[in-house]
């Protein structure tokens, strides 16, 4: 399928940029202020957009999803080389790096539902698993060795080589998007504004009777709220608990995406005996158990294995997370079960402001091993306590 292909190798770049940018910005900001709490604050700037979740239909459902992308796509590229240049110049400050991270989590806010969406039109819903198992190998190829990468250049080229990875991977993406022939647009054509707003209102009593999704979006704003955060943090554990460099940094980012690629075959395997609901709340859990571990560890090589094993927990949470809702939703309603999705993801912000408060007070650590917690316990909650969410089904 050349339209799959296209926007698979598309994907993998993008992810590739993404997972570089996220390393290196929070680097720049460590570097720049010197504080675990402006660390923490630019993580929450960046995930700000997503609260906003819930209206994204309002905009994606008016255009080609082609399009859109190719839009989004440039207009990241554009902030990045705008950030990229006002270092050559000597001239970044925090406050830039702050607009320019708010600019690229507005983007993929409409960006991330949009390339998910495509998919049921370019392979048919009986394939869903299966890209979405496709897709993670992007996903987690990137998560592996993108920060890897990018932590050498950054070690031995400076930050200036890791910006020019970052542009380059981006450009990549964006040629490639602009080769797509897809026509694929949300079934209804665009009305007048109140139209817009009450298609989300229908997607949100459409939700109500999808026990398998809610599950899913609760579990996903819970991991969002209170797990992922810690990635924020990481560039504040290498430095200033584990005593290492940014070449360490790459590393354990790295280790992250590592495990999840492991994690990828284990839950091929697991999903043949068990129900997709069952792969997704086990995964999730085993990678809100392993941060939490990880919190509590000061010695760099066991803060790797136990990275690597939340890695392979967040296999089957991302996997399953956009399986289910999609191979669960009606074409009409694809669009807006992929922005509640969104939406759920929002708790990220909620989560980074927490950590903000909390990394003043308590410091990186105990901010991380307090979240995790919560997020275990909350996960292994939706499993137990949500009626219908654990249905079995292959």
């Amino acid at each position: 399928n050349r339209e799959f292909r296209l926007l698979w190798y598309s994907n993998g770049m993008w992810w590739q940029a993404l997972t570089v940018e996220f390393m290196l910005f929070g680097w720049l900001a460590l570097e720049l202020t010197d504080s675990a709490w402006m660390v923490a604050l630019l993580g929450f700037v960046r995930a700000a957009p997503l609260l906003c979740g819930m209206f994204t239909p309002v905009i994606t459902d008016r255009f080609r999803r082609r399009d859109l992308l190719i839009v989004v796509q440039g207009t990241i590229l554009a902030s990045i080389c705008v950030l990229a240049w006002l270092f050559v110049l000597g001239e970044l400050k925090f406050w830039q790096l702050a607009v320019g991270s708010a600019i690229n989590g507005a983007c993929w806010t409409l960006d991330w539902p949009t390339r998910r969406a495509i998919y049921p039109d370019l392979i048919g819903r009986g394939k869903i698993i299966d890209a979405m198992l496709l897709d993670n190998v992007c996903v987690h190829v990137a998560r592996c060795f993108g920060p890897l990468i990018g932590g050498v250049l950054m070690n031995y080229t400076g930050i200036g080589g890791a910006f020019v990875l970052t542009i380059v991977l981006l450009a990549g993406a964006l040629a490639l998007l602009t080769l797509l022939r897809t026509t694929s647009r949300a079934p209804l054509e665009p009305g007048r504004e109140e139209s817009s707003f009450r298609r989300m209102r229908e997607g949100l009593r459409y939700l109500r009777r999808k026990p398998r999704i809610q599950g899913v979006l609760l579990v996903t704003l819970f991991m969002n709220m209170w797990v992922f955060p810690f990635l924020t943090l990481v560039p504040v554990f290498v430095r200033d608990v584990l005593h290492r460099g940014p070449l360490s940094l790459g590393i354990m980012t790295g280790s992250f995406g590592f495990g999840s690629l492991l994690g990828l075959a284990i839950v091929r395997w697991v999903r043949i005996y068990h129900g997709e609901t069952r792969v997704f709340v086990l995964g999730s859990a085993a990678c809100a158990a392993g941060v939490f571990c990880f919190s509590l560890s000061d010695f760099f090589a066991l803060s790797i294995v136990l990275v690597t094993f939340a890695g392979a927990g967040l296999a089957g949470f991302s996997i399953m997370q956009s399986g289910i809702i999609l191979s669960d939703s009606s074409d009409k309603m694809r669009g807006r079960t992929m922005a509640a999705a969104v939406l759920a993801i929002g708790g990220g912000p909620i989560g980074g402001l927490q950590s903000i408060g909390m990394v003043a007070v308590l410091g990186a650590p105990a901010t991380v091993s307090i979240m995790s917690f919560f997020g275990l316990a909350s996960v292994v909650g939706v499993g137990f306590l949500l009626p219908g969410f654990l249905k079995s089904g292959r």
